[in-house]
């Protein structure tokens, strides 16, 4: 009796499915909970591993941009070998960009700046530990993280360029054809005459009327210059400017400092209000033999100094930056290209004046102002127009090569000036 009742009450025990239905699911979602805990806990390693490798880029990167400290050093220092202050600015960024929370613990952050050959690098190795939500189910507390990043600048070289600007009585020429008409009518010639006795001289004549002169549109470019340099350096004292011209008086002519070499670019561009068409005792003065390239040349190879490597700013390269109209005017009887008039040479540049300069290695870009067309003046007819087609080409190999630029009335002497000084810097950027 007591047997069956015992069976009885076992055999309802296993019809009731309520209590083990129960049990049955809690073990069969064991699985589902702890795939869940490892998605949370993966997709936040997943996360901070992003932010670790984004801050670290951005670190490297801002360690070494325009401005910085590192940057700066790298420039001034004479060799190669490592930046600390690049370094710690590197550690800085990282820390600064990644903001852990107290969820990530770090083995090391180790930061690398170096200046190389013709580079500037910087990397940033980094270990760290991420803690994990349900780590105590699989007894794992962090994971181990692990990156690094590195960016690296070419070098900018360092750049001297000395501007050699014509301001002989040539460049007393209006600077358009307007310009040109303007005095035609109101002077009977289309050259302002700078002459110091006072009978001769149409010079203030010409500012009287508002007409700008070659030289004028030259001096305002220059001066518009020295803004563009400093405007897209990237270093304080990466560029340094000289200025000089052929001579202020014509009775004392010779290569003349107008500005000193200087990285300072406001106190070029003040000394370069000096700049001023060349005077002259009268009209006619000394067979009008004021522009001599070669004497000019010569001296301005003699005063610049052996380019370096432009690796830094002991060590710069070197650029002579000349503007002219092209057209030689000095007593040269023997060897003239041209026909002389007792011993009077007008000729196109000679390119071999250019030659000396270019084989120490210092670069040469030529902005040609294009000598304009004077039908009306018979000394024009008579010596210049037979060669006014070659001046263009003469003036041109002068220049080194890709650094050429010619410009004609109206076209815009400053914007073709910023276009050959962007051209220069780029052709001498450092490729490493």
């Amino acid at each position: 009796m007591a047997r069956e009742k015992l069976s009885a009450r076992l055999a309802r025990f296993w019809r009731n499915r309520r209590g083990n239905f129960a049990m049955m699911t809690t073990i069969a979602s064991l699985p589902v909970l702890l795939s869940v805990a490892t998605a949370v806990d993966v997709a936040r390693i997943l996360e901070y591993k992003t932010r670790m490798a984004n801050a670290a880029d951005a670190a490297v990167l801002a360690a070494i941009a325009d401005g910085t400290p590192a940057r700066e050093a790298a420039f001034n220092m004479p060799g190669i070998g490592p930046l600390p202050q690049g370094e710690q600015d590197v550690e800085a960024f990282f820390t600064a960009n990644f903001l852990d929370e107290g969820k990530v613990s770090f083995d090391h952050v180790t930061a690398d700046v170096r200046k190389e050959n013709h580079r500037i690098v910087s990397s940033l190795t980094y270990r760290a530990n991420v803690s994990l939500f349900f780590g105590g189910i699989l007894n794992l507390d962090s994971v181990p993280i692990s990156g690094k990043a590195q960016a690296a600048i070419q070098t900018n070289a360092a750049v001297d360029f000395y501007m050699l600007l014509d301001n002989t009585p040539s460049m007393g020429l209006a600077a358009t054809t307007e310009g040109i008409k303007t005095l035609e009518t109101h002077l009977g010639c289309a050259f302002a005459c700078h002459a110091t006795n006072g009978k001769d001289d149409t010079y203030h004549d010409a500012v009287d009327l508002g007409v700008a002169l070659r030289i004028d549109v030259v001096r305002e470019a220059t001066q518009k210059l020295t803004a563009r340099a400093e405007e897209v350096r990237t270093w304080l004292h990466q560029f340094r400017m000289a200025v000089f011209s052929f001579g202020k008086d014509a009775t004392k002519l010779g290569l003349t400092q107008v500005a000193a070499l200087s990285s300072n670019m406001d106190q070029v561009a003040n000394a370069t209000n000096d700049l001023k068409l060349m005077t002259i005792p009268k009209q006619g003065y000394d067979n009008d033999q004021q522009t001599d390239f070669q004497a000019t040349f010569q001296a301005l190879n003699a005063l610049v100094p052996k380019p370096g490597s432009g690796l830094n700013g002991a060590e710069p390269q070197k650029v002579v930056f000349f503007v002219s109209d092209g057209v030689n005017d000095s007593y040269k009887p023997g060897t003239c290209t041209k026909p002389t008039t007792k011993g009077r040479c007008q000729e196109p540049i000679n390119p071999a004046v250019c030659e000396a300069v270019k084989a120490r290695g210092i670069k040469i870009a030529v902005l040609y102002t294009r000598y304009l067309p004077v039908p009306s003046n018979d000394w024009y007819m008579s010596w210049i127009a037979p060669f006014q087609g070659e001046i263009s080409g003469r003036m041109k190999s002068c220049a080194t090569p890709g650094l050429f630029f010619e410009v004609g009335p109206g076209e815009g002497i400053a914007e073709a000036m910023d276009a050959l000084f962007i051209k220069a810097v780029q052709m001498l950027r450092l490729i490493g």
